[in-house]
């Protein structure tokens, strides 16, 4: 199978470069490397060098696009049968594509999401607990990610790409792209699964794992999830149904860390101030626009 790995970068060269490294080191290689730099303060460019036969481009954008219109523009870029989407920050490991290769030959699903390993840079404070608050930091997953995901190009063609108004934009911690392609999908009754064998390390600086970049990534989580279901409630709950169908474990594994639990709960209330304030918010501006029209 012909698949195609597809990276967008944004002001994180060295750590694109060591993905792109470990990419060219896989016991199965892609048939084409897509490299979108979204507006970086400086262009990125390579000194990774694949073989001749494997097609490598590096596509810098005019203007920051935002994550979910770089990957909708790699999806155009490519005419590949698979495309395999990793993030310019998650190492694979050197049988990554060859899982997620060999799980779609031998198996009817088109949608399949791999597990993110953490990699810190430093030892995590005593309160962190991966299998409670991995969630926040894309680690530990036992779900699909847009970090580690690969698609069938025909899934593109008959529901499109990535939501643009969800996604990682600049400094706002926006998600839920990949919430929201799935629940198309699953729509659709497209199989989706999870493979735990196809595995990255997800790199976690220090400085994501405290208080204040926990409360903004559940503030962005809320917001994003409004975003996501303002026109279509039922999918907070269909999504619960559609991630029964292929996770292998529950999002939230038991542990005995109380002060993990407490600031779990604290995210979740966060979270959900950041879903009614969006939604209060957006109302107002509806009935101020119907004022004024």
């Amino acid at each position: 199978m012909r698949a195609s790995v597809a990276i967008v970068t944004y002001n994180r060269a060295s750590s694109c470069e060591l993905v792109l490294r470990k990419i060219g080191e896989q016991d199965t290689l892609p048939s084409e490397i897509i490299v979108v730099d979204d507006h970086s303060d400086q262009a990125f460019r390579t000194t990774t060098v694949f073989p001749r036969h494997i097609p490598f481009r590096v596509i810098r954008t005019n203007t920051e696009l935002g994550l979910s219109a770089c990957r909708n523009l790699c999806i155009r870029l490519t005419g590949e049968e698979l495309i395999v989407f990793i993030d310019d920050d998650a190492l694979p490991l050197d049988n990554w594509l060859s899982e997620i290769i060999g799980r779609f030959e031998h198996d009817d699903v088109e949608v399949l999401g791999g597990l993110c390993l953490p990699a810190y840079d430093r030892s995590p404070p005593s309160w962190w607990d991966p299998n409670i608050l991995g969630e926040y930091l894309t680690v530990d997953n036992r779900s699909i990610v847009g970090c580690n995901l690969a698609v069938r190009r025909a899934v593109f063609d008959r529901i499109g790409g990535f939501n643009e108004s969800l996604g990682r934009y600049g400094k706002k911690q926006l998600s839920n792209e990949e919430t929201d392609f799935l629940l198309r999908a699953h729509d659709l009754g497209i199989k989706l699964a999870f493979e735990p064998k196809a595995r990255v390390f997800h790199f976690v600086p220090g400085e994501r794992m405290n208080m204040n970049y926990l409360l903004r990534r559940a503030w962005y989580q809320g917001v994003s999830t409004y975003l996501m279901v303002r026109r279509r409630l039922g999918w907070i709950l269909e999504e619960r149904r559609m991630r029964a169908r292929f996770a292998k474990e529950p999002q939230v594994r038991w542990s005995l860390n109380p002060s993990a639990w407490l600031i779990y709960v604290l995210l979740h209330l966060v979270s959900l101030l950041g879903f009614l304030y969006t939604s209060v918010s957006a109302r107002a501006l509806l009935r101020e626009k119907r004022k004024n029209s």
